[in-house]
């Protein structure tokens, strides 16, 4: 292969020998792949368990470790992964102007190929587990609220949940009430939390105090714990007041230099977000370019952790719905059987991997998609209802991003 030009390889292989701790026995052995360009395969010791699409997935390698063979406390195995890149349209928009006479029609290509994400060997219990935890803290209550996840409960009944605050040195700073919650026989189901906290360190800018929160649960068939990182904060709007904490902040915004023109390094976020809190800014935008579009390589999730511990507020980038309110040829699909169903799901994910961050307070989402000739006229910006009612495609597509 060393002959070959290797932009144009449409498939590929990845291995290497994985150590599974022995103490893994009896549960579940994942490979979460966090990011690939496009689909996968993953094959364990020759054995095919599973598949991946774009952007990512995780698959049970389970049935394929034999648990009686390890050695020094740990089973040993041969992880293959096949990739295979491939393009779902020939053609894609792309917007970078103002009005619909800017919007072209370019040939649609990868950015990257192969496995373009953190791929990370994981166990769970493999019956009932807690799938996810969102942490949600208000200054204003005094107050902080959890929604466990819980997923695979096969018997109803009560389940016994624990929940510690961990500081920066991962030690206990705040124990909470145990609390009894009643369960049903269901795949997936959400138990809401609550407790009094009035002496948390706040998370702030340029003040980044940062908890994990450790969660377990217990009952019938179900036994597990999850660790959460969070910073208790809130941020909300009073009329045209931003608010953190309960204190007016002036915004001081920044377009921050995503994975396009910046490094996609740790070292290198690290140096554009100190050079920029250093020229005063407060809240960094990413920019909502498409980030779902196959193949696109994301930084995203490491740049909002790095904001988390520089107290650097985020404009996240929700998913964006262009490519679901219009096709390629310009043609509205937004009402079409099946379409907002997958925009919901897709922006669901999405959502779940930047909830927990305290650095992200608003979201933008599909850059350039509402372009006018008039955006930057002096008289117009800040105000509502200047479109006039003849650019009818543009009041229709604003309907279906209000909806």
């Amino acid at each position: 292969w060393r002959e070959s030009e290797l932009e144009t390889l449409a498939r590929g292989w990845y291995e290497r020998e994985i150590a599974v701790p022995e103490s893994w026995r009896g549960r579940a052995v994942v490979v979460d792949v966090g990011r690939v360009s496009t689909d996968a395969v993953i094959f364990v010791d020759n054995l095919e368990c599973g598949r991946v699409a774009w952007p990512g997935g995780a698959v049970n390698v389970t049935p394929a470790l034999n648990f009686d063979s390890a050695r020094d406390g740990v089973v040993r195995a041969r992880l293959r992964v096949l990739v295979v890149a491939a393009l779902e349209e020939t053609e894609a928009l792309a917007f970078m102007g103002v009005g619909e006479g800017q919007v072209t029609l370019t040939r649609a290509k990868l950015e990257s190929r192969g496995l373009i994400g953190d791929v990370v060997l994981k166990s769970r219990p493999k019956g009932a587990h807690i799938s996810d935890v969102f942490v949600q803290p208000s200054t204003r209550n005094h107050e902080l609220r959890v929604d466990v996840e819980l997923r695979g409960v096969r018997q109803a009944g009560t389940v016994a949940v624990t929940v510690q605050a961990l500081n920066e040195s991962g030690r206990v700073e705040k124990g909470f009430t145990p609390s009894t919650v009643t369960v049903t026989a269901a795949e997936v189901q959400i138990v809401t939390l609550r407790w009094p906290w009035d002496s948390a360190r706040l998370w702030d800018v340029r003040q980044p105090n940062l908890y994990t929160l450790r969660v377990s649960a217990e009952g019938p068939g179900l036994e597990d714990v999850c660790a959460q990182a969070f910073g208790f904060r809130e941020f909300w709007v009073e009329g045209r007041r931003f608010m953190l904490n309960g204190t007016e902040i002036r915004l001081r915004p920044n377009l921050f230099p995503d994975s396009w023109h910046n490094g996609h390094m740790r070292e290198t976020i690290d140096g554009a977000l100190d050079g920029l809190m250093w020229e005063g800014n407060n809240i960094l935008e990413l920019w909502p370019w498409n980030h779902d579009e196959r193949g696109t390589v994301l930084t995203r999730e490491l740049t909002v952790a790095r904001a988390d511990t520089k107290g650097m507020l985020i404009i996240g980038a929700a998913l964006d719905f262009k490519p679901y309110v219009v096709n390629s040829s310009w043609q509205p699909i937004w009402n079409d059987p099946g379409v907002k169903t997958r925009y919901e799901e897709r922006m669901s994910t999405e959502l779940r991997r930047y909830r927990n961050h305290p650095s992200v307070v608003m979201w933008a989402t599909s850059a350039n998609f509402f372009g006018h000739v008039q955006d930057q006229n002096p008289q117009v910006i800040g105000r509502r209802g200047w479109v006039p009612a003849a650019d009818t495609r543009w009041h229709e597509r604003a309907a279906d991003a209000r909806e």
